[in-house]
Parts: structure tokens; C-alpha cells; sequence
């Protein structure tokens, strides 16, 4: 072989190895190039999600906070439509007045015809209870059925069923005279109303100052006396303060004087 032919062989393979290390260079440069944009596109992509749940959580952190509110507007809107003060513990709870309506005056007569002791009229209307039916607490006149007897006041529970009947379960009596030939004794004039007058509710929160171990409510006004100042007769819930508060229902008398001083005289509980 000639020497010229032998050169162009060799200058032939050296070409041919270039080319095939420059092809592997540029594989090995598209590969990197290939990895750089698929981490790349990896990387926008983790942005991209990571961004999207930073927004979910913000929208459910929102959401939250609106039920939140809502359930916070809910309790305070019921916490205003409910007078703590007209709520009675067992599950009673204060009408919203003490005058007594013809329904309460018939359901009254209807449970009074079986009772051969007493007749009740109802005065001022304490509390009701929902249960089957209705519970009614009421003042009453017990006037009893034998002759030359006390009319007194009494406590009366009735028991309204879901058909309208009526039944007396309990009675608290009392020692208190609710009528006297002529009028009530001593002066003492009936409240046409057993609504509370402004003068009764002062006298009575007044003279309660003065007791450290209870606290007084008044419910109904049944009567006053004029004398060197002014007597009331009261129908209050007496609670006790102490560590176990008890509440019990009571007829209360309070003197007033003519420089408005007043004091507790006498209280008679159920």
C-alpha cells in the first residue's frame, strides 16, 4: 500500500473518531440540557402546587372563621332574645306577666270540681313547664269548702294535659289571710293588679340592702296598709347565698317610713 493511501486511512479515522466524540459530547450536552429543563419544569410545577395550597388553606382558614362568626352571631342573638331572669331552675320558666287570663282561670276551675277540701282562685301566675302538656305554678286563694273558714294564700301546681283536662298535683299553703269579711284586716287594702308598682319593687330592693346571706325578687304585689308610712305584702323567690344557693317562694312584708327607710318585717314561706 502506498504511503499516501495509508495517510488518507488514518486521517479518515481520526475524522471519524472526532465525529463520534463530538456526537457523544453533544448527547451528553442534550441530556444535561434535557435534565436542566425537566428540573425546571419540576421546580414551576412545586411553585405552582405549593401556591395552590397556600390558597386552599387561606380559603378554608376564611370559611372557618366566617362559621366562626356566624355561630358566634347565632349564640348572641339567642342570648339576647333569652332573659336570663325569666329562666326558673328544673326547667320552669317565668311568664311574661302575672296576671292571670280566662285560660288559666278555666283550666283552674276545671281542676279545682274534684276537690272536696278547697276551691282555688287563682291570684297572680308564677311559672309554667312544658312537658307532656303544661305545669301552671300559681298564687291562689285557697278558700275552703266547710264554713267560718280562713281564706289563705297557696301555692297551687296544675297539670294541663295535651286534651285540655286538668288536674291539682301540689299545693303549698301558707298561714297568710287572703280575705276578711269587709275587706282585709287591719287596713290593708287588695291590689287590684298583681303586677308590681314601681313604689313595692323600691321598698322591697331597699330593704333587702340590709340582709347579707339572700337575695330577693319580687314576682307579684298583693297589698298595702297605710300607717305611720306604708306596709306592702310582697310574693318573692328568697335565694340563699350561700356555698349550695337554694331559691324557695315565700310572702314577704315590708315596712316603709315617711323619710323612706325600709325594712324586711316579716316573711312567710311555702
Amino acid at each position: 500500500m502506498k504511503k499516501s493511501s495509508l495517510n488518507r486511512m488514518i486521517r479518515l479515522c481520526g475524522l471519524q473518531s472526532k465525529r463520534r466524540q463530538d456526537g457523544e459530547k453533544k448527547s451528553k450536552q442534550g441530556s444535561r440540557r434535557k435534565f436542566r429543563g425537566a428540573a425546571v419544569f419540576a421546580l414551576i410545577m412545586s411553585t405552582l402546587l405549593l401556591g395552590f395550597l397556600a390558597a386552599c388553606e387561606s380559603e378554608n382558614n376564611v370559611h372557618n372563621q366566617n362559621e366562626t362568626k356566624n355561630a358566634s352571631d347565632k349564640t348572641e342573638k339567642a342570648a339576647k332574645t333569652t332573659d336570663p331572669d325569666n329562666i326558673v331552675s328544673g326547667g320552669w320558666s317565668r311568664g311574661e306577666s302575672v296576671e292571670i287570663t280566662d285560660d288559666i282561670k278555666a283550666v283552674f276551675k276545671k281542676a279545682s270540681e274534684g276537690d272536696k277540701n278547697a276551691e282555688y282562685t287563682p291570684v297572680a301566675y308564677v311559672s309554667s313547664q312544658i312537658v307532656a302538656g303544661k305545669n301552671h305554678l300559681v298564687l291562689c286563694k285557697a278558700i275552703p269548702r266547710g264554713d267560718n273558714a280562713d281564706v289563705t294564700y297557696a301555692l297551687v301546681t296544675v297539670y294541663e294535659d295535651l286534651d285540655g283536662n286538668a288536674e291539682i298535683t301540689q299545693v303549698l299553703g301558707s298561714t297568710v289571710k287572703a280575705e276578711y269579711p269587709g275587706g282585709l284586716a287591719g287596713g290593708w287594702s287588695e291590689a287590684s293588679s298583681p303586677e308590681l308598682t314601681p313604689e313595692a319593687k323600691d321598698a322591697l330592693e331597699k330593704a333587702a340592702e340590709n340582709v347579707a346571706d339572700a337575695q330577693y325578687r319580687p314576682i307579684a304585689f298583693l297589698g298595702d296598709q297605710v300607717v305611720a308610712g306604708k306596709n306592702y305584702l310582697l310574693l318573692c323567690e328568697i335565694t340563699t347565698t350561700a356555698q349550695k344557693p337554694v331559691s324557695r317562694y315565700s310572702l314577704v312584708y315590708v315596712y316603709e317610713d315617711l323619710n323612706g327607710n325600709a325594712e324586711i318585717t316579716e316573711t312567710i314561706y311555702f
